[in-house]
């Protein structure tokens, strides 16, 4: 199954039969939902036959919602109202860890157990320095990594511990991370060893973290690469082929991580 976000105001959410790639077509479409309000839907995860769908803030429609997807067939389970957007979304052990725009929970965690019932996670989430809105998020092993919008006042990209709680209660950490521009998407190494980053920087649009080195003082950039084609929107990282796909303004780029 294929589960896709659109701007479509009727069917923003998607399921598409991809069971033969080659021929994939408008006609493999096997359900939509629409998210109330128009043109909301920003983020998707998958949990255990369930899809969480983060919106846009609104006044009076949810900002999350959940859906039952048993054989690609959609079908609304519960909705939470917020007074921020989930703007980015991963399912980590059951919690819906989020990039919002809450000014006092840039970091949103949500326990989604039982997706028909979500609810606040035990200390609802973590307020940082300044407004700057949760624009991106990744958790591996321990850790869980928020990227935000570009601040002159503040780091974009936080590193948090989360071994001892579902929700960071620092010490340790927090760690910060200067990317002199917009953490628009966040990509990790399936071992944790690197951080493939998505930014606005004029020059740094992919930058390489390590994550261990940032978390012990050290100076965090590995490498970066320069794209010619405008700032970078969405990063993804595969393990088997060893290649980052980066999606920028202008480009949809395949790059090669060096050894």
């Amino acid at each position: 199954m294929l589960y896709v976000l659109t701007s479509d105001a009727s069917s923003e959410l998607r399921s598409y039969n991809i069971s033969s790639p080659s021929t994939f077509s408008s006609a493999d479409l096997i359900d939509q939902e629409g998210i109330p309000a128009d043109d909301r839907a920003r983020s998707l995860g998958y949990f255990n036959g369930a899809l969480f769908v983060g919106a846009s803030e609104d006044g009076l429609a949810a900002e999350l919602y959940s859906f039952s997807a048993s054989g690609g067939v959609l079908a609304l389970l519960d909705s939470m109202n917020n007074a921020g957007g989930f703007m980015d979304i991963e399912v980590h052990q059951a919690y819906i860890y989020a990039g919002s725009t809450q000014d006092v929970a840039e970091l949103r965690v949500v326990d989604a157990f039982d997706p028909a019932n979500l609810t606040d996670a035990p200390g609802v989430g973590y307020n940082l320095t300044d407004v700057h809105d949760g624009s991106a998020i990744a958790v591996f092993g321990t850790a869980a990594l928020l990227g935000r919008l570009d601040g002159t006042s503040i780091e974009e990209l936080i590193l948090f511990d989360i071994s001892e709680s579902v929700v960071p209660s620092p010490p340790p950490g927090p760690w910060y991370y200067e990317v002199g521009g917009n953490a628009s998407d966040i990509a990790v190494e399936p071992g944790g060893r690197y951080v493939f980053l998505a930014a606005s920087h004029p020059d740094k649009e992919l930058q390489v973290i390590d994550p261990h080195r940032l978390s012990g003082g050290l100076p965090a950039e590995l490498t970066y690469y320069d794209s010619p084609n405008g700032a970078a929107s969405g990063i993804f990282y595969d393990m088997l082929k060893d290649r980052v796909f980066l999606a920028t303004n202008d480009a949809f780029e395949i790059i090669q991580p060096g050894p």
